[in-house]
């Protein structure tokens, strides 16, 4: 089920002032939303979403079903049909394939369907009387009297002009308003590309494959989510690469035709899904906000930086931010932004995305930059599974 303009919108949204507009419809935006209309204070609050649908662009679908966020938001338990498959172990090969590293999950590791996660979260904001607007291109943001309070928009080619006391931006890795109001972007923003495969040879369907690169440096995966359908992409690490311009498609291809294990799991497969993307790997922007508009998600670098998995911590810091200031949204201050921006660095996740920032440099830097070649890394591989038995 989708969320098409003319099931939800009417241009009476356009006519009126808001207490909250949200920027972007992915998981921190809506989860922004949600944190909002279950605030004790009770604002009128609009989502704006480019796109003509919800969750377009698949985004990573590994979680830990024990997490806080999800208590919150599904008290009752997460919805079955949002679960794929439970993840027993991960295994990492090096650059050769000859080594390997395997990781056993201590705590129950899920692969869910996003797009039934973006659903159900839709769900949740309706119900709690947030309107949604699908289609709606944000062109700029205006100040008056020094406050970002004013948002310019395009919707079915007409222009409008929206007031609110509030503006969350959740608008992507590539964000547009971070740029002109002049916040720095995350660090080592890397391409990837994701491709859902159908019938794919699974050793074991219950284990992530990680497959280490050289030529360029990054990673391949494969993440199982049911039967024989899987998540297979790949990242470039291009802090460790001089190249400017490179094709990652055919870079991905040649990998999977010329790497014996991936070569044979995925000969007789086929792509059902594919999409090219970035993703911040270089951990959270601390500065996030300027009166009276605040960036999550993406654009902040709220994804941790080892393995790039974004919905727990995005969500976490979505609802943490439209709760406090749709609580607030009557007094809001510079002392009062600074004081959410402290709440998020001091909460568990902000805690986790600097400790996983720490690490992703670590394993990085001496996967890449001290070692380098094929034969390096083999020969130094037990210190490397001792620095991601250390995570």
């Amino acid at each position: 089920m989708y969320y098409y303009n003319k099931f939800v919108i009417n241009l009476s949204l356009f006519d009126r002032e808001y207490d909250l507009i949200i920027i972007g419809g992915g998981v921190a935006g809506l989860a922004a939303a949600l944190g909002a209309v279950e605030a004790e204070r009770k604002c009128n609050i609009l989502l704006l979403e480019k796109n003509n649908e919800f969750g377009k662009n698949i985004r990573g679908e590994l979680i830990y079903d024990d997490e806080e966020i999800l208590d919150i938001i599904f008290p009752e338990g997460l919805p079955l049909h949002l679960i794929n498959i439970q993840i027993a172990t991960a295994r990492y090969y090096s650059p050769s394939t000859k080594e390997y590293y395997e990781k056993i999950y201590t705590r129950n590791k899920i692969s869910i369907e996003y797009r039934i996660l973006v659903q159900e979260l839709i769900k949740l904001i309706l119900k709690k009387g947030c309107k949604i607007s699908l289609g709606t291109i944000v062109t700029e943001i205006e100040q008056i009297n020094n406050i970002y309070s004013v948002i310019n928009c395009k919707f079915n080619d007409n222009f409008y002009s929206l007031k609110t006391k509030c503006i969350i931006s959740a608008d992507g890795v590539k964000s547009k308003l971070r740029e002109q109001v002049g916040l720095k972007e995350p660090n080592s923003i890397y391409p990837m590309i994701k491709t859902i495969a159908e019938n794919v040879k699974l050793e074991d369907k219950n284990r992530l494959e990680f497959f280490l690169t050289v030529n360029p440096p990054g990673v391949i995966w494969i993440f199982p989510k049911s039967g024989d359908t899987a998540e297979v992409g790949f990242t470039i690490f291009t802090d460790f690469i001089e190249e400017e311009k490179f094709e990652l498609e055919k870079i991905f291809f040649n990998h999977l035709e010329n790497y014996p294990i991936l070569k044979d799991r995925l000969k007789n497969s086929g792509i059902i899904y594919q999409n090219l993307d970035f993703l911040p790997f270089g951990g959270m922007i601390y500065e996030n906000f300027i009166p009276n508009i605040i960036f999550i998600g993406d654009s902040m670098g709220h994804v941790g930086a080892v393995g790039g998995s974004g919905i727990i911590s995005s969500m976490s810091i979505g609802f943490l931010t439209g709760n406090f200031l749709a609580n607030n949204v009557n007094k809001l201050t510079s002392e009062l932004f600074l004081e959410l921006n402290n709440n998020i660095k001091k909460s568990d996740i902000g805690k986790f995305l600097k400790k996983e920032m720490k690490q992703a440099s670590l394993i990085r830097n001496l996967l890449y930059k001290s070692l380098g070649t094929l034969e390096k890394i083999d020969a130094n591989w037990e210190k490397i599974k001792a620095l991601m038995t250390s995570r």
